[in-house]
C-alpha cells in the first residue's frame, strides 16, 4: 500500500461521507413527516397585531423550525412569533390591526407510516449509517485486495 491510494481512498471517502449527508439525511428526515396547512379565520381588533391559533395536529419539531404561515390580507407581514409545544398553539406576530383574515400555518406532522410501525424511525436513522459502513468496509477491503 502507498501513500498515492492511501490519499486517494480519503478523498474518496470525504466525497462519499459528504455526498450522503447532503442527500440521503434530508430523505431520511423527510419520510418521518408529512406537510400539514391549518386554514383559520382570524380577526385582530383596534391595536392588535397577534393572533393566536390552535394547531390541529401536534408539530413533529418542539420549536417553530419547519412552520410557516401566509396571510389573505395584503398589508400583513404575518410571522410565527412563538409556538407552545405542550399545547400546540402558534403566536402569528406582523398582523393589521382591526382585519379578518385567512391565515394558512404550514408544519410537519408525523408521517402515518411513522405512526403505524414503531421502529420505523430507528431503521430511517440506521440506513445512512449502513451504508457508510459500506462504503468504508468496501473502500478498506479494496486496499488489501
Amino acid at each position: 500500500m502507498n501513500f498515492k491510494n492511501i490519499m486517494m481512498g480519503g478523498i474518496v471517502i470525504t466525497v462519499v461521507l459528504l455526498l450522503i449527508s447532503y442527500f440521503l439525511l434530508p430523505v431520511t428526515q423527510d419520510l418521518q413527516t408529512d406537510t400539514f396547512t391549518d386554514n383559520t379565520q382570524k380577526h385582530t381588533g383596534a391595536g392588535e397585531t397577534s393572533v393566536d391559533v390552535t394547531l390541529t395536529h401536534s408539530h413533529f419539531y418542539d420549536t417553530s423550525q419547519h412552520m410557516s404561515v401566509t396571510s389573505t390580507e395584503q398589508t400583513d407581514t404575518a410571522a410565527i412569533t412563538d409556538y407552545n409545544d405542550s399545547t400546540d398553539v402558534v403566536t402569528i406576530g406582523g398582523l393589521v390591526s382591526n382585519a379578518t383574515r385567512m391565515l394558512a400555518v404550514t408544519y410537519e406532522i408525523e408521517s402515518e407510516d411513522n405512526q403505524m410501525f414503531t421502529g420505523f424511525t430507528t431503521i430511517l436513522w440506521l440506513i445512512p449509517a449502513f451504508l457508510i459502513l459500506g462504503i468504508l468496509w468496501g473502500i478498506i477491503r479494496s486496499f488489501w485486495s
